[in-house]
């Protein structure tokens, strides 16, 4: 398939909901709700669907027990490279959090599915959403305590994650969703034809219904002053990173899809996570914005065509 062909859809699918939320911003007729709504929708609704469909059709092989545990080295690797660059980076705590937050969450789950999507298709979103499987217990076990202990630099506060808000937080719904997809697959139920068509479908509303929200909360002006320091998060996310795990991920895997798409997810941008989990710990939210918006526009423009290359 001609290579041009591929990156149509992440034109249409990732670029132009981007540019079009942005523009809504500025025009400033739709209140913030509509866009949260969107996002909740997608993360309840969508994913989950989503999910079902995927594991239902994949095929199970001896080496997807592998794939989790990469998913996890990929938020390790960049988080160990983070804890020794961060204090040469940064001097405030608010801004230190923002930075390990910015470095260790990416977008594996959203712009790395479609990347890997539109090479492989259904196979390669569901091995993305095997990926995923570590990230939530991630967020909620380690990020949100790591966050809140950067802003006890100035509050001197304690705060815990319980087991019980981990393991029963509506985000963890889509896994549900992955349970129920793979108990069909086990039990050799058929999946119909026509829902490989809606899948096809659904995963572009998918796309737009988180992109837009995204694009709507782009403020340029106020992330200007950390755009200095994004060259460091670029060589650690899509260079160190994805080094390091295709190094480890080829002696463990012998599907050349499967390799390739660990490739790709590893050089997933940084995720909005990150600004999310900044903005609800009250660390420096311009900074993880500014890493997001950044990170993702050096990805859209010369990395995944880049990956296009060696991987087609």
């Amino acid at each position: 398939m001609d290579i041009t062909f591929k990156m149509l859809p992440f034109v249409t699918d990732i670029i132009l909901p981007i540019y079009i939320g942005y523009y809504i911003q500025r025009w400033k007729k739709l209140n913030q709700n509509i866009f949260d709504q969107m996002i909740i929708l997608n993360l309840f609704v969508l994913s989950t669907f989503l999910n079902v469909l995927s594991f239902w059709k994949i095929e199970l092989k001896p080496d997807l027990i592998w794939i989790p545990l990469l998913g996890l080295l990929m938020h390790i690797v960049p988080g160990i490279f983070a804890y020794f660059t961060v204090n040469s980076t940064y001097k405030n705590p608010l801004e230190q959090g923002s930075y390990i937050l910015s470095t260790l969450l990416s977008n594996m789950g959203v712009i790395g599915a479609i990347s890997v999507y539109i090479l492989f298709k259904e196979k390669g979103y569901a091995l993305s959403q095997l990926v995923m499987l570590p990230s939530n217990l991630i967020l909620y076990m380690f990020c949100f305590p790591m966050a809140q202990y950067y802003y006890q630099a100035s509050k001197n506060r304690v705060a815990r994650v319980s087991l019980k808000d981990v393991l029963f937080s509506p985000k963890q719904v889509p896994v549900l969703g992955i349970v129920i997809g793979l108990i069909l697959n086990v039990i050799k139920i058929h999946r119909l034809l026509f829902l490989g068509n809606i899948f096809n479908f659904t995963i572009h509303i998918r796309s737009w219904l988180y992109m837009i929200p995204i694009g709507h909360s782009i403020n340029f002006y106020q992330m200007r002053e950390y755009w200095n320091n994004t060259w460091k998060l670029l060589a650690i996310k899509f260079l160190a990173t994805p080094i390091v795990v295709y190094l480890i991920a080829r002696r463990v895997i012998s599907d050349p899809e499967v390799l390739k798409t660990m490739l790709i997810l590893s050089c997933a941008p940084t995720a909005i996570n990150a600004v999310v989990t900044a903005k609800i710990h009250k660390l420096n939210v311009n900074l993880a914005m500014a890493a997001f918006i950044s990170t993702t526009i050096f990805y859209l423009i010369i990395v995944y065509p880049g990956l296009l290359l060696i991987v087609h």
